[in-house]
């Protein structure tokens, strides 16, 4: 039982400490898997630039879902990030899809 323990310990050291749960974290997690969907970075496992527009306008629309439910309870940096990332993923998806 105890190498269980020692592995997941190794593991969290080598991926670092786990960010904590805050709207700026969901909205960075959610433009990431944006980016990888629309080829804008590596996919971790396969080392290649992917398109798979579906799966990024989908990413998209949750952020825009976010905005929209979130909206006047949200910091001005909060605000900031969201309206940003929301404008720059919508003109990649557009540029992408060309």
């Amino acid at each position: 039982m105890s190498d269980v323990q020692t592995s997941g310990d190794a593991q969290k050291l080598e991926r670092g400490p786990i960010p904590p749960p805050t709207l700026q974290t969901l909205l960075t997690t959610l433009g990431t898997q944006s980016l990888l969907c629309l080829g804008q970075i590596e996919h971790p496992l396969t080392k290649k630039r992917e398109v798979d527009l579906d799966q990024a306008r989908h990413f998209i629309d949750l952020v825009a879902m976010l905005e929209e439910k979130t909206q006047g309870n949200r910091t001005p940096d909060e605000t900031h990030l969201c309206e940003t990332l929301l404008r720059d993923l919508r003109m990649l998806f557009v540029q992408t899809k060309k």
